[in-house]
């Protein structure tokens, strides 16, 4: 999935949003549903206004159960200090053999 989000400088950042679909999370969705009264929904005889406030309900208990969360695709490690960038400026390694080989970099 890779999604982009525009910020405020006209660049983009790579984020997602994304729901977060576990199975206590769909056990409390569920549980939410159960517990709604529905008497507002089957108390009218109008079709739309049923289906509005059936939607309604819906969408609130599903926002409540499966908030949205960003997740960023940023490459950046927090644990690659700069010294291991400089580091690896100056060493690569020999696919075949596995070995480092040491270069002099100005």
């Amino acid at each position: 999935m890779h999604c982009l989000t525009k910020l405020k400088n006209g660049q983009y950042k790579n984020k997602c949003q994304v729901r977060l679909i576990m199975s206590e999370t769909v056990s409390y969705f569920q549980e939410q549903l159960w517990q709604e009264s529905w008497e507002n929904v089957f108390s009218t005889n109008k079709v739309n206004s049923s289906f509005n406030k059936f939607l309604s309900i819906y969408l609130i208990k599903l926002e409540a159960s499966f908030p949205d969360i960003y997740l960023s695709n940023n490459r950046d490690k927090g644990w690659i200090t700069q010294g291991i960038r400089r580091s690896s400026n100056y060493t690569s390694w020999d696919r075949t053999s596995d070995l480092p080989i040491c270069s002099t970099a100005p």
